[in-house]
């Protein structure tokens, strides 16, 4: 899932670009698929945060040991 998160955080940069950095006007669809494309990035990142490669879930000061595996 980081690809997703990935994805829509340059979505989201290339519509804010397009957002802030506008002459005049800006349309409400460059608005919303700013903030969509944001707050979807931000919701992949925290349902996806620890996981991955090189990952520690599971190891950190709030683990119990049954949580590790061979435990």
């Amino acid at each position: 899932m980081n690809q997703m998160v990935l994805l829509l955080t340059g979505i989201a940069v290339v519509f804010g670009a397009v957002a802030f950095g506008g002459e005049g006007e800006t349309s409400n669809v460059v608005w919303i698929l700013f903030l969509g494309s944001a707050a979807g990035a931000f919701y992949f990142y925290w349902q996806n945060r620890g996981e991955g490669q090189g990952s520690s879930r599971g190891y950190g000061p709030t683990s119990s040991s049954s949580d590790r595996p061979g435990s």
